[in-house]
């Protein structure tokens, strides 16, 4: 019986889709812990790149990271054959006057998470190229070049359910930056952020729940800012320049809130705004990077 069991094993590892390439063949892209991960860095992202991930066809990678590439380079149909569950990319330039192809044109329906971290040029990226994927549900944007997001954010796919902007240029979100979609968890933190308006968001925001604008730079908030948000219950406006609150600001949101911290700063010399915990119920957060960084920037 044990026999069997090491038979079964030995050809379960080798079925392919669940073990590494040849190394070679790879090079220079690298593969570990069977597809886990696969990453290419500081690879050229045209026939160098297609080359090393022709080797993946037919294979499920739960993790591919590009470094340094220019998005607006990558052939369209790179990823074909290739089940990727979620895309990274490390210093990779996003301004698509390089080109207009669309590089995520084969993950339409397998990529579920896209992170982006030290992205370049991202002001100059067009959004409407996602609008495909459509099994998407979280985008994470860390420390990158990304000044403004406007309207186009919006065309990113309905099944889009939670966005994390932390660190980086961000100065301003314009109105009708989140309009049509349908988030649950938004947390735009560490940024230049000075102000805000409603109109960034959908005239009913019902599907939202989790909203943080912490340690940004926020001095006003507008008295119907939270309106129409009936399903939110933790909010986090820590470590802002707000000086005073609306006595109005809170008013629509507090009967379904259970957590909410408007603390100006953190730690025990900070100036109390106002924080109230409803409930000692817990609530698994987002921790993609709430907490420390998993890894150096």
């Amino acid at each position: 019986m044990t026999l069997l069991v090491a038979v079964l094993f030995a050809l379960f590892m080798q079925t392919p889709g669940l073990t590494c390439p040849n190394k070679e063949s790879l090079h220079p892209c690298n593969c570990f812990e069977t597809m886990k991960r696969v990453e290419c860095l500081e690879v050229e992202c045209g026939d160098t790149l297609r080359s090393s991930l022709s080797t993946l066809h037919g294979r499920h990678v739960f993790e591919l990271e590009l470094s340094s590439c220019v998005i607006a380079q990558v052939p369209s149909d790179i990823f074909k054959d290739i089940h990727i569950t979620e895309l990274h990319t490390y210093m990779a330039n996003y301004s698509s006057a390089a080109g207009t192809l669309n590089p995520f044109e084969s993950l339409d329906e397998t990529l579920s998470v896209m992170e982006i971290k030290r992205g370049i040029s991202m002001d100059m990226f067009n959004w409407t190229s996602m609008q495909r994927l459509s099994n998407l549900q979280r985008l994470y944007i860390f420390s990158s070049n990304l000044v403004r997001i406007g309207p186009g954010f919006s065309t990113l796919p309905p099944t889009l359910t939670h966005v994390m902007v932390q660190k980086g240029d961000l100065e301003v979100i314009e109105e009708g930056a989140f309009a049509g979609l349908q988030l649950v968890d938004l947390e735009v933190s560490y940024t230049k952020l000075t102000t805000l308006s409603r109109r960034i968001f959908p005239a009913v925001a019902d599907k939202l729940n989790v909203l943080s604008f912490r340690n940004n730079k926020l001095r006003h908030l507008p008295d119907d800012m939270f309106t129409n948000m009936p399903s939110l219950n933790l909010l986090d406006l820590s470590a802002n320049e707000l000086a005073t609150l609306s006595e109005n600001l809170l008013k629509p949101v507090l009967q379904s809130m259970r957590l909410v911290d408007v603390s100006k700063r953190r730690g025990s010399h900070g100036t109390l705004l106002f924080v109230k915990d409803f409930t000692n119920d817990t609530h698994e957060l987002d921790s993609r990077e709430r907490g420390p960084f998993e890894r150096a920037l």
